[in-house]
C-alpha cells in the first residue's frame, strides 16, 4: 500500500502534509474531515511515524534482477554469442574480458548505419604486427535472447583476420564497456552464460577473490603457483590459450624446465597472425586447485610492470567462473572437467 501511496510523491517538506494526509484517510476513512483542529494535532502526532514510514519505503533492497541464462558455442577455445543490433541480425561476437571498450566489424557498422568517427582513427593494440585502424563507434540496442542491454561503447575495425582463423564470420567483440557494470557467469562445462546469476556458495569446491586489475589494464588479475614461485596472471577469456608465460615470468621461475617440449605454432591476434611456442606444463596451483598437463605457451613479449602471464579458456573450461564486476569479487568452481 505505502509504495502505491507513494509512487507519484517526492519526499520534500512541502507535500509530505499531503502524504500525510493519504495515509490518513486510508487508515481512517471514517473520521469527520471538518474538525480540523482535531486533524491538525493528529498529523502533528503522525508526523515523527510519516518519517519513519518514508524512510522505511525508501530504504527497502531494489529487486533483484531476473537472471538470463544465454548458450555460447564454444569454438577453437573461444566464447561465442549470437546477438542482435538495431533489431537486425543475428550477429556472431566473442566475450573476452581483455578488450577495451568492445569491437565491431566496420563493414557491419558501415551497412547498420551505425556511428563511425572516421576522423579519429588510431591503431589498434594486441597480438601481431600489423597496422590495423580503429575507428570511435557504438553497437546501439544490443539484445542477446531478447534482453536490451541498450547501446555499446565501441570502436570499429576489421575482424576479417579473426574471422579467417576461427573459420567463422566474426561480427564484433564484447568487452569491457559491456561487461563492467555486470555479474556474469560463464559455465564451460554446460556451455551457457548467465547475467545476474545467484552468487556461488563459498566451500571447498569455490575460490573467491577480489576483482581487481592492473592500473593500466582492464583484465581481472588472479595469483597462480607455478615452480613454487607466486606469479600474478590476467583473466582474458578472449584468449584460446591455457597459461601464456611472458619473459618476465619464465624469469621468476628460474627459466623453463628441460623436459618440456616446444612447438612453434601461428595465433591471430587484432593485428594479423604471430608467432608462439605450445607445450604442456606439468602442474600448476590456482588457490586450493591443483591442476595437472595444462596447455602452456611462451609468446615473444614481457608482461610488464603487473602480470607475469595470461590465462585463457582453455585454462577456464576447467571452471565455472563468475566475475562479479558489481560486487568486485571473482568465483572459480571446480567443474570436474
Amino acid at each position: 500500500m505505502l509504495r502505491w501511496l507513494l509512487r507519484d510523491f517526492k519526499c520534500s517538506p512541502s507535500n509530505l502534509t499531503d502524504v500525510r494526509l493519504l495515509i490518513f484517510n486510508s487508515l481512517h476513512p471514517n473520521v469527520n474531515l471538518i474538525d480540523r483542529q482535531s486533524i491538525g494535532v493528529y498529523l502533528r502526532r503522525m508526523n515523527i511515524y510519516s518519517w519513519l514510514l518514508l524512510i522505511f519505503v525508501f530504504s527497502l533492497p531494489a529487486e533483484a534482477k531476473t537472471p538470463l541464462e544465454i548458450p555460447f558455442n564454444y569454438h577453437k577455445h573461444q566464447i561465442l554469442v549470437d546477438a542482435t543490433i538495431a533489431g537486425q541480425g543475428p550477429y556472431l561476437f566473442i566475450l573476452d574480458t581483455g578488450v577495451t571498450p568492445s569491437a565491431i566489424d566496420t563493414e557491419l557498422v558501415k551497412r547498420l548505419g551505425l556511428p563511425l568517427d572516421e576522423q579519429n582513427a588510431s591503431q589498434a593494440n594486441g597480438g601481431g604486427k600489423d597496422t590495423v585502424y580503429i575507428y570511435p563507434s557504438s553497437i546501439q540496442s544490443l539484445q542477446l535472447q531478447g534482453r536490451d542491454f541498450g547501446d555499446i561503447n565501441a570502436v570499429a575495425f576489421p575482424t576479417g583476420g579473426i574471422s579467417s582463423k576461427l573459420g567463422l564470420d566474426l561480427h564484433g567483440i564484447l568487452g569491457n564497456s559491456f561487461l563492467n557494470n555486470k555479474t556474469v557467469q560463464i559455465d564451460y562445462a554446460r556451455q551457457s552464460i548467465q547475467f545476474d546469476p545467484q552468487l556461488p556458495d563459498i566451500g571447498e569446491n569455490t575460490y573467491v577473490f577480489d576483482l581487481v586489475t592492473a592500473p593500466d589494464d582492464i583484465m581481472p588479475l588472479m595469483q597462480v603457483e607455478l615452480n613454487g614461485e607466486i606469479l600474478i596472471v590476467s583473466m582474458d577469456t578472449g584468449s584460446s590459450f591455457g597459461l601464456e608465460l611472458f619473459s618476465n615470468g619464465v624469469e621468476k621461475i628460474g627459466g623453463i624446465p628441460e623436459d618440456i617440449e616446444w612447438q612453434e605454432t601461428t595465433a591471430a591476434g587484432a593485428r594479423g597472425e604471430f608467432t608462439i611456442r605450445d607445450g604442456v606444463w606439468p602442474m600448476l596451483k590456482i588457490g586450493p586447485f591443483e591442476l595437472f598437463d595444462i596447455q602452456a605457451s611462451i609468446p615473444d613479449r614481457d608482461g610488464g610492470r603487473y602480470k607475469h602471464a595470461n590465462a585463457g579458456n582453455a585454462l577456464f573450461e576447467r571452471f565455472k567462473i563468475t566475475f562479479d564486476y558489481q560486487g568486485g569479487k571473482v568465483f572459480l568452481e571446480d567443474n570436474h572437467r
